[in-house]
């Protein structure tokens, strides 16, 4: 799945907050994830992460998480390119990247 997918692809273990991935439901049990019922089943709406030192590539199937509606993971350690998939999230509202080492263009 997509947040386990960031967590494998940044280090996870070594954020400042970290996750138990073997937790099957990240909503209000996981660090920085906050969740809300849409037509009847729970998806993230937020992912705040900034300053958490994620180390790593962002993974495309970081456009998995449709309804996300806040992405804040500034003041990180990311780098390489921003996925195109981030076009997928049609429901984001607020997108905060800056202070990470990504190249190329978005």
């Amino acid at each position: 799945d997509s947040l386990k997918d960031l967590y494998y692809s940044t280090n996870g273990a070594l954020w400042l907050h970290t996750w138990n991935v073997t937790s099957s439901d990240p909503c209000g049990a996981w660090y920085g994830v906050t969740c809300s019922e849409v037509m009847g089943d729970c998806h993230v709406r937020q992912l705040t992460l900034a300053a958490n030192n994620l180390v790593g590539r962002f993974p495309n199937s970081i456009g998995n998480l449709t309804y996300i509606a806040d992405l804040e993971l500034q003041s990180n350690q990311l780098w390489g390119g921003i996925p195109s998939s981030i076009g997928d999230l049609v429901q984001l509202q607020n997108l905060n990247l800056y202070s990470n080492q990504f190249t190329g263009s978005i």
